[in-house]
């Protein structure tokens, strides 16, 4: 998993398609999306997650596909979400199709974690298509 967002964020980087800086309805919008989709994973509610997420990944976003990774995987390696700290943001981009955000973390079972979000525009409205949870390694 960790390949494949280095490798997303490497080629829009690559690129030139990222802005500099996000606005601050960008911003909002990102934290709002995220703490909405963070609550549900707290609470082990995947149809409150996948809210939040693009419409092409409907396949994948299913009671089974949450539990797979996020109760198996996550739940059992982070454990809850305690705290959502600020974006970091020298590890965050956006641009009018795509974003990524990073944000620090405290977990029940990791006290210092990160989340990184993969975004894509859809219609106007930035939709998550992936949610990734990382040891942070600074």
């Amino acid at each position: 998993m960790k390949r494949s967002l280095f490798v997303a964020v490497l080629l829009v980087i690559a690129t030139g398609a990222m802005a500099a800086e996000m606005t601050g309805t960008a911003r909002k919008q990102f934290d709002r999306e995220t703490d909405t989709a963070l609550r549900a994973y707290n609470r082990e509610d995947a149809r409150a997650f996948f809210t939040q997420f693009a419409r092409r990944l409907e396949i994948n976003t299913t009671a089974e596909s949450f539990k797979s990774l996020y109760v198996n995987v996550y739940k059992k390696q982070f454990g809850n979400l305690v705290s959502r700290g600020d974006m970091i943001e020298d590890h965050s981009a956006f641009n009018e199709e795509a974003a990524v955000t990073c944000y620090e973390a405290e977990f029940t079972k990791v006290r210092d974690g990160r989340i990184v979000i993969n975004w894509k525009n859809e219609n106007g409205t930035y939709k998550i298509v992936m949610v990734e949870f990382q040891k942070n390694t600074r």
